[in-house]
């Protein structure tokens, strides 16, 4: 039983992985979040931003999907995400 539950768990973990963009390693950075986009620019969704990470700064990371972009903002959660990709921001690729 124990090996199904350690198995389901590692499965699990790999599924998450592989569904979300690659953050920085180390802990996430105070107080700012990073807000997901689809490829329509309307919030899916937020997350801890990564270390080192600065508010304001736009990224495409995929052509479609729910994380195909990502907007850092200055909040400690995603009540402080925008509802629609902002236009004039720093965009990385």
């Amino acid at each position: 039983m124990k090996t199904i539950y350690l198995s389901l768990c590692v499965a699990t973990l790999a599924g998450i992985a592989l569904n979300r963009p690659a953050m920085a390693l180390g802990p996430p950075a105070p107080d700012v979040t990073t807000c997901w986009y689809n490829e329509n620019e309307v919030l899916t969704g937020s997350s801890p931003a990564p270390a080192g990470s600065a508010a304001g700064v736009k990224a495409q990371h995929a052509g479609s999907g729910e994380h195909a972009w990502s907007y850092t903002v200055a909040g400690r959660d995603g009540s402080a995400c925008p509802a629609k990709l902002p236009i004039s921001t720093v965009t990385h690729e």
